[in-house]
C-alpha cells in the first residue's frame, strides 16, 4: 500500500531517523534505573518514561492530527478504529535493559488503513537503525547507510528459526516439524530485524502480543520482502478494538510459506 498523505511536505524518513538517533543517545546515557512493576507485572524504568516523553512530544510537534498510541500512556481501544495512528513502544525489552543485556529496542510505527506503512527500530547498544517506508528499507549503523534497496545484502536461503528467549512446550513441539532447522533466540523486536536481514526464515508467535511490540518490525519485514500472517494465512489486523494482535508467523521471504503452513497443519493434526 502506497502512503503519501500527510507527508508530501515532509521528509518523514529523516524526521524519524533523527528522532531515533536522539532516543539512542538518551538510552546510552542512562544506566540500569529500575522503578517499579506495572499492573500487568512488567517492569518500567525511568528510561521508558523519558523515551516515551521524547517520542510523544516529537510526533505531536508535527501537528499532523494523527493519534499516538504508546505502551506507557493510557488510551481507549476506540483509537484503533482510526484510519491512521502512531504505535510506539519506547523501550521494547525493558527486562533485558534492566538485566544489562543488549536485547532492547525503540519501536515507532504508523498504521494506515490497517497496514503498518512506516516502521523504525533503533538498537542503542549497536547504534543501528532499521527504517521502512512502504516497500523501501534503509539500515544504518553508526550513522552510515549499510543497506538500502539498491544495495544487495546477498541473502541466501536459510534453515533458521528465531524465537523469544522463552520457548513454550507448544512452540517447541511445532518447531520439531522443521527438519534440519536450527533455532536462535533473542528478545524484543530484534527478531524482525534478523528476519529482514535474511539471517532467519521464520519467527513463529503462538500467543497474542501487543500491537506496539510488532508494528514497526512488521513494516520492516514487509519492506524486506517478507510477510506476517495469522494461522489462517490472513494479514494481521491493527483495527481490532484491542491492544493485542492474533498469533502469527513472520517470514523473511514468501518462499517459506508452503513449508510453514504444511508443518502447522501437521502439528495441529498430531496435537
Amino acid at each position: 500500500m502506497k502512503f503519501n498523505f500527510p507527508f508530501k511536505k515532509y521528509d518523514i524518513n529523516s524526521f524519524l531517523i533523527n528522532l531515533v538517533k536522539e532516543c539512542i543517545l538518551l538510552a546510552n546515557s542512562i544506566k540500569n534505573n529500575f522503578i517499579k512493576y506495572k499492573e500487568d507485572g512488567s517492569p518500567i524504568t525511568q528510561l521508558d518514561l523519558e523515551l516515551d516523553k521524547l517520542i510523544y512530544n516529537a510526533l505531536a510537534s508535527q501537528k499532523l492530527g494523527i493519534p499516538i498510541v504508546s505502551e506507557e500512556r493510557k488510551h481507549s481501544d476506540e483509537i484503533y478504529k482510526n484510519t491512521a495512528y502512531w504505535l510506539v513502544d519506547p523501550l521494547d525489552g525493558t527486562r533485558g535493559f534492566i538485566n544489562g543485556n543488549s536485547e532492547y529496542t525503540i519501536n515507532i510505527a504508523l498504521i494506515y488503513e490497517d497496514e503498518p506503512v512506516l516502521g523504525v527500530i533503533g538498537h542503542p547498544p549497536s547504534n543501528k537503525i532499521w527504517i521502512a517506508n512502504n516497500s523501501n528499507l534503509l539500515i544504518l549503523e553508526n550513522n552510515k547507510i549499510i543497506y538500502n534497496n539498491s544495495i544487495n545484502l546477498n541473502i541466501k536461503e536459510t534453515k533458521t528459526i528465531i524465537t523469544s528467549r522463552h520457548v513454550s512446550k507448544k512452540l517447541s513441539e511445532f518447531i520439531n516439524y522443521f527438519d534440519k532447522y536450527k533455532v536462535i533466540k533473542t528478545s524484543s523486536s530484534l527478531k524482525f530485524c534478523v528476519l529482514a536481514e535474511g539471517q532467519a526464515a521464520l519467527y513463529p508467535r503462538l500467543e497474542k502480543i501487543s500491537k506496539w511490540d510488532i508494528a514497526a518490525g512488521h513494516a520492516i519485514v514487509n519492506a524486506a520482502g517478507g510477510r506476517l500472517y495469522d494461522f489462517n494465512k490472513n494479514k494481521i489486523s491493527y483495527k481490532s478494538e484491542t491492544k493485542k494482535t492474533s498469533p502469527f508467523f513472520a517470514l523473511s521471504n514468501t518462499q517459506y510459506e508452503d513449508e510453514v503452513f504444511l508443518n502447522y497443519k501437521n502439528y495441529l493434526l498430531n496435537s
